[in-house]
């Protein structure tokens, strides 16, 4: 399912957007539940009872009238002040002054983010040594360094390429430490990944592409060759990288 994040002026866009998106989904899980229903020999407590389409069906809704609600309230809100910080942060022209929001913004909208507490809540149950408010810590911390690095290539205008080739450079560095140096650290590298990918969630990646867009408003050049595009591919980058660094000081 893709939920694309733009600005909705009105409830109902956002409850029209969403129900188009889930609808392939929901339609999968209504045709198994048939199946289960009609079609296959199941045990009797295996088989789908009306209670189980009752709480489906109630389940359903309350999905789509959240999500719907999330993303209106997102839109008028999140969206719509990253916009204008961007805008602002850029027009002022100090460069201290716009890594230093940028740090600050991508911390913190990472620790906000719903996704990474339920990762930190899974990987504490797994080790109970790797406390959940450690690893949202140090995520949010790599995270917001590398929002100021893709900041940083946004004022100088740095090819993304050669930042990506930086920075998958030091991943694989750091892996391959964990993986023949540190190897009773492997489960730090797929931990590594996951965690950049929770780290482009629904608080996270609306309010970085949003602030992008604002600061590209200030920067001139070709809307082809907007410098302002890749800051979420850099930004996931971060999460990667601060938990390889846990991993190696881990014991």
């Amino acid at each position: 399912m893709k939920i694309s994040h733009t600005k909705h002026t009105k409830f109902t866009d956002s409850l029209s957007e969403v129900v188009k998106s889930l609808i392939p989904i929901i339609s999968i899980i209504v045709l198994l539940m048939l199946a289960m229903t009609f079609l296959f020999d199941l045990r009797p407590d295996d088989k789908i009872k009306p209670v189980d389409w009752m709480r489906f069906i109630g389940g359903t809704l309350m999905v789509v009238f959240g999500m719907s609600l999330f993303l209106y309230g997102s839109g008028i809100s999140m969206m719509n002040f990253g916009s204008k910080a961007g805008s602002f942060i850029f027009k002022k022209g100090i460069l201290a002054l716009i890594l230093g929001f940028g740090f600050f913004l991508g911390y913190l909208v990472t620790n906000a983010e719903p996704d990474l507490l339920v990762l930190s809540r899974q990987v504490a149950g797994v080790n109970p040594e790797i406390h959940k408010t450690m690893l949202i810590t140090i995520i949010s911390l790599g995270t917001g360094l590398f929002l100021s690095i893709a900041l940083f290539r946004v004022v100088f205008k740095i090819s993304l390429v050669k930042v990506l080739l930086i920075s998958y450079s030091l991943i694989f560095a750091f892996a391959i430490v964990e993986m023949f140096v540190l190897p009773d650290n492997r489960p730090m590298i797929a931990l590594s990944f996951d965690s950049s990918g929770v780290t482009t969630g629904p608080v996270t990646v609306p309010f970085i592409l949003s602030f992008a867009a604002g600061a590209s408003n200030m920067i001139k050049g070709d809307q082809q060759s907007n410098p302002s595009f890749g800051m979420v591919g850099i930004t996931s980058v971060g999460a990667i990288i601060a938990v390889l660094i846990l991993g190696v000081f881990f014991r």
